[in-house]
């Protein structure tokens, strides 16, 4: 019985990482697609260039608000919300899946 809860949480922190690895893909195919360099998108979203940085590795920084910054600078905001929505609910069926073996 001890086992189960650990095993869940490994997952659930499998199941963040590749969550924020797939935000930030998204995020990094938006700037590159408008020819924006880390330093400009900083300037425009009022976000740390280490902060973007490690959002679009996927490594932290992946907070509401940070999201919110990046898509409005972006002008994407009506559009990568539901795609991250959308993200997180395919990563909810995947640890749902797991959780069932």
């Amino acid at each position: 019985m001890m086992g189960r809860p650990l095993e869940r949480n490994a997952f659930s922190a499998a199941r963040h990482a590749k969550f924020r690895a797939d935000v930030g893909v998204v995020f990094k195919e938006e700037r590159q697609s408008r020819g924006l360099s880390m330093r400009l998108l900083e300037y425009q979203s009022g976000l740390m260039g280490a902060t973007i940085s490690n959002i679009e590795r996927g490594s932290a920084g992946l907070t509401l608000e940070n999201v919110l910054c990046l898509s409005e600078a972006l002008g994407i905001s009506d559009t990568v919300l539901p795609e991250i929505v959308d993200l997180w609910r395919a990563s909810e069926t995947v640890e749902a899946s797991h959780e069932q073996k």
